[in-house]
């Protein structure tokens, strides 16, 4: 099968759910995906190579990659080139099985919390006593009239009149409010998968104008908002930061 894009980001978050594997043996997967070449099919890093980017030692990293081995998430076959290394091979249908699992118990959840509602339908008519009134239309709203009376009042201070300073921000603020929101989340993202150069790649492809505007949106809103939004939406799973004491 051809793998795409989103097929490697979808590995790494399931990795980070997917059950009876230690923190090590998804660290390890989360690296040897990021090692998957998607085009030649090639991920053959020697064990040496991994230990030194996890962080562990070899013997740990043996036990990781038998771990997920057993959880058939990953195929191991040599080739005998390269230093008689290993060829790994990710085992895309069962990530993807995992998480449609995943999805179903989080409907599951939702439909067993949600309230019962009354089975009663609302007014189909006016009752007695019902006035008649004119409907307002939304372009009524920008009439002068409506404008003069939204307007703030001024105020006389020294002899001379200030009108009263609105609480939403000028436009000049509000693009450098937009820029500094942009710049947290897109630094938020470098530090989850920047040392992941493959997969850092791949998810900044993916993002869209759309999907940056509402991340910064959700910035705006919210510190954090926005890579959590990100995370969200491309379903990368939790902040890997937070792992991290961040």
């Amino acid at each position: 099968m051809a793998v795409k894009q989103l097929d490697t980001l979808l590995a790494i978050k399931v990795l980070s759910y997917a059950p009876g594997l230690t923190a090590n043996a998804r660290a390890v997967g989360a690296l040897l995906i990021d090692r998957f070449n998607r085009r030649t099919g090639q991920c053959d890093p020697g064990l040496e190579s991994i230990a030194t980017h996890v962080g562990i030692n070899v013997r740990t990293v043996m036990r990781s990659i038998r771990q997920l081995e057993a959880a058939g998430l990953l195929r191991k076959l040599r080739h005998g080139g390269h230093g008689n290394r290993n060829q790994y091979e990710p085992n895309w249908q069962r990530f993807g099985q995992l998480e449609a699992e995943w999805r179903g118990r989080l409907r599951s959840r939702r439909l067993s919390a949600r309230p019962e509602l009354s089975p009663s339908t609302g007014q189909n008519c006016h009752l007695l006593g019902d006035k008649a009134v004119t409907q307002t239309y939304s372009i009524n709203l920008q009439s002068n009239e409506h404008y003069q009376r939204s307007r703030p009042k001024e105020e006389v201070v020294g002899g001379r009149s200030r009108t009263r300073r609105a609480i939403a921000l000028t436009p000049r603020s509000r693009n450098a409010s937009e820029a500094e929101a942009e710049r947290r989340w897109t630094m938020a993202l470098h530090e989850c998968f920047g040392s992941m150069a493959m997969t850092y790649g791949d998810i900044v492809e993916v993002i869209t104008p759309e999907i940056q505007s509402e991340a910064t949106a959700a910035e705006l809103k919210q510190r954090g908002g926005g890579i959590a939004f990100i995370l969200r939406r491309l379903k990368l799973g939790p902040d890997p930061r937070r792992n991290q004491g961040h």
